[in-house]
């Protein structure tokens, strides 16, 4: 009774055979291959399908035979295939001569183990792989020992007794063989992990064996090996980071474990050898540029990596099942012929960018589930007409829906106040009840002369009103207790802003380029004034700042020409690069505790204490 059963055409039998001695040499015991040949149905009954019964382990040797195959009802190998598929035997895809997978077959085959068996590395695993199945005692193995690569840079953890692989070190091999355990200093360390950017950009790499010791490979680790045609990721590893393969134009086949629970963005982008989708049981990763018309994702993927579907520009429509919790960041940034997605109700979070660019989507239903949509997540979906935004979601980030030409109508619910048309003129309220206003929800509105923000805005977004230059006048109420960078950027109409004393810190570029501030009254609360703050504040003529500040940012006040005055309280630290310039004659500091370089230039002629 052979435990080992090996499906393979007449035709490759000098392929085959050398490839059945190494297994049954490495796990001590004969495989069953048909050596006579199939003659009917009734010998397929009575000899194949006991052969296949008997057996635990079904290897199916594919090669340019099967991709010639025209009727499958009839050929012996397939219906070996579906026999075994019936009876639920382990199979394995064995590739013995690089020939591309055909739809079927890749069809057949995106759930099972795939194995070049022109790899030694990968016939190396399959081996492994086999005794381990198969319980076979050390002592039968009979394959020569792996030779593990020498050289490579770590990280040693001295506490965990763990070494993270950090670089190629002095090895200038094609092919690397990580070894699971590395010796440093008398101590034996256990290899977890490949660090980020490990092998970035080493193109003249070609395979790499990971060994079943590695737990996480780190963003960009494989970045830029564009030599790159073979990698087995084993099922220890849990995580593959941001960029980890990306632009590795010649990996043709991956083939993820399920051990792996989260795949960061673009992990396979501009992998253009891969021609299949890329998933396994948790997260879908990587979809080709060039797929068009409709996808199904899978049922029971639980996410769906940053980037996967990015720049699908012929991908219509997409159904995403129910068992998705996230989209994540870009993943279907540049999509631009799709035309209608249903978010499910299971998703929580929609990532940043996730749609960016997607013009010829028309209507989004969020549901309710959703908690938070990321910044920039609909940014330019300019055929955009409605959305409607559940109170579920209490977080909306900046530019969520920027640059959606097609919406005529504010957004908001009960929450956050997340966009406005920039063609709105005139005075806008803010309805009761919001407590924060999005980054850029009001950006570019250079018609929109005033807005009353109500009691409940705890927080307002950065660019909130960036470039609303007919903007006169603001009151910003005193349940507000922070204001993003770049706020009022650009109002350059804004002639005076009511800061009220429950804000501790005024933001980077706040207030930059509001040429017609004359006065500002900053309250005791405020402990910093961020970078270029209020710098080309032109018609800013005088300054008091509290004893509250401690910190002045580079920039603050450049460039604020009509500026006579300032009085600068003890214990405040002011940055460098010019924090004042452009003829300030009166400038006092008062017990000032750090001053940096250029401060003061030389056009700043009377400093009096």
């Amino acid at each position: 009774m052979a435990r080992v059963f090996i499906s393979y055409k007449r035709k490759d039998k000098d392929l085959v055979f050398p490839l059945k001695d190494k297994i049954e040499a490495a796990i001590g015991e004969p495989c069953w291959i048909d050596l006579k040949g199939i003659e009917s149905d009734a010998m397929f009954v009575e000899v194949i399908m006991s052969a296949i019964d008997d057996a635990s382990i079904f290897l199916f040797m594919y090669s340019k035979c099967h991709s010639e195959i025209t009727d499958f009802e009839r050929d012996w190998t397939i219906r070996e295939l579906g026999y075994a598929e019936d009876e639920r035997k382990r199979i394995v895809f064995c590739n013995i001569d690089k020939t591309p997978l055909t739809k079927w077959f890749k069809f057949m085959f995106k759930y099972k183990q795939q194995v070049d068996m022109t790899s030694q590395e990968d016939l190396a695993h399959l081996l492994e792989n086999l005794r381990e199945w198969l319980d076979v005692p050390n002592t039968q193995v009979k394959q020569e020992p792996i030779v593990y690569t020498e050289g490579l840079e770590y990280e040693y953890d001295e506490q965990t007794k763990e070494a993270k692989l950090i670089g190629l070190g002095s090895v200038e091999d094609e092919k690397i063989f990580i070894p699971p355990t590395v010796q440093y200093q008398g101590q034996t360390y256990h290899v977890t992990s490949i660090g980020s950017r490990a092998f970035y950009n080493c193109s003249g790499l070609t395979s790499v064996s990971i060994p079943n010791s590695i737990t996480s490979i780190g963003f960009s680790a494989f970045l830029g090996c564009s030599g790159l045609t073979s990698v087995s990721i084993p099922n220890s590893v849990t995580s593959i980071g941001n960029d980890a393969f990306r632009q590795c134009g010649h990996l043709d086949t991956m083939t993820i474990p399920d051990s792996v629970t989260s795949i960061g963005s673009d992990a396979f982008g501009e992998c253009t050898g891969l021609t299949s989708p890329i998933y396994n049981a948790h997260v879908f990763a990587y979809i080709p540029k060039s797929y068009s018309g409709k996808y199904t994702i899978p049922e029971g993927i639980k996410s769906i990596a940053g980037g996967a579907f990015n720049d699908c520009s012929d991908l219509t429509s997409v159904t995403i099942p129910n068992s998705v919790t996230s989209i994540g960041n870009y993943a279907f940034k540049g999509c631009s012929g799709l035309t209608s997605v249903v978010i499910p109700n299971s998703v929580t979070s929609i990532g940043y960018g996730a749609f960016w660019g997607c013009s010829g989507l028309t209507s989004v239903m969020i549901p309710y589930s959703v908690t938070s949509i990321g910044f920039t997540a609909f940014l330019g979906c300019s055929g955009l007409t409605s959305v409607t935004i559940p109170n579920s979601v209490t977080s909306i980030g900046r530019d969520a829906f920027g640059e959606c030409t097609g919406l005529t109508s504010p957004i908001y619910n009960a929450h956050v106040f997340a966009y406005i048309p920039k063609s709105y003129s005139g005075k806008y309220t803010i309805p009761e009840g919001i407590k924060s206003i999005a980054g850029g929800a009001f950006n570019d509105c250079s018609d929109l002369t005033s807005v009353t923000i109500p009691n409940s805005v705890t927080s307002i977004g950065d660019s909130a009103f960036c470039g609303c230059k007919s903007l006169t006048s603001v009151v910003i109420p005193n349940s507000v207790t922070s204001i993003g960078s770049s706020v009022f950027k650009g109002c350059s109409g804004l002639t005076s802003v009511s800061i009220p004393n429950s804000i501790t810190s005024i933001g980077d570029y706040a207030f930059k380029g509001c040429s017609g501030l004359t006065s500002i009254e900053i309250p005791d609360s405020v402990t910093r004034i961020g970078t270029d703050a209020f710098y080309g504040c032109s018609g800013l003529t005088s300054v008091t700042i509290p004893n509250s500040v401690r910190w002045i940012m580079d920039g603050a006040f450049k460039y604020c020409s009509s500026l006579t005055s300032v009085t600068i309280p003890h214990s405040t630290g002011i940055g460098d690069a010019l924090v004042f310039s452009n003829g300030l004659p009166s400038i006092r500091p008062n017990d000032v505790t750090i001053i940096g370089d250029g401060v003061f230039p030389n056009t700043c002629k009377v400093i009096r204490k």
